[in-house]
């Protein structure tokens, strides 16, 4: 229903940043998907946005829980931040009748997004990675890589180094990603 609902949507999906809409705009692109919203889809195509969907959600769960639960640890240990959090959720919504819309979260909560950062920042749902070069490669800083090579990289150090996030790194402070000399997170 999540993927037929999202074919079906009129509106322009390259606008929109989720991971549904930009597969959908990539197979589109590939002309794997009519850009006809009223073409039938192949049964093989449904199954294959079905598929998208399932492994998301399901990827996502044990990332998403860990990601929450620091979070509202670290509110709940920084009650000041908590607060102004709260504060700035208040202001957005106001007195609804109806619940806020995943998109309406999706712009201006620049501090709940901060928030979100600097906890993804000291507490990554994945603390470590590594990948294996298939080939001979070489890195950006002229490092060379020869083919088979496993490379670690530890995101939890990462998060913590000082020299990008100074001194006080190892502390929790949203407001780093916040005004002009904020830290710009990597795309």
């Amino acid at each position: 229903k999540v993927a037929r609902d999202r074919l079906a949507d009129p509106g322009d999906l390259s606008a929109k940043t989720d991971i549904l809409s930009n597969f959908i705009v990539s197979l589109r692109e590939q002309g794997r998907l009519s850009k006809d919203l009223n073409a039938p889809v192949e049964p093989e195509t449904m199954a294959l946005l079905r598929d998208v969907v399932l492994s998301f959600i399901a990827a996502g769960r044990d990332t998403t829980s860990s990601t929450l639960s620091f979070l509202f640890y670290l509110l709940a240990v920084h009650q000041d931040e908590q607060e102004r959090v709260a504060k700035e959720v208040r202001e957005q919504l106001g007195n609804r009748a109806h619940p806020p819309t995943v998109d309406e979260f999706a712009h201006g909560f620049e501090l709940l997004d901060a928030t979100v950062n600097e906890t993804l920042r000291l507490f990554p749902p994945v603390s470590s990675d590594g990948k294996t070069s298939a080939e001979d490669d070489v890195l950006p800083d002229g490092t060379f890589v020869p083919a088979g090579t496993r490379i670690n990289f530890e995101i939890y150090c990462i998060g913590r180094d000082r020299d990008t996030y100074g001194p006080d790194a190892d502390k929790f402070r949203p407001d780093r990603w916040l005004g002009p000399n904020k830290v710009a997170p990597t795309p």
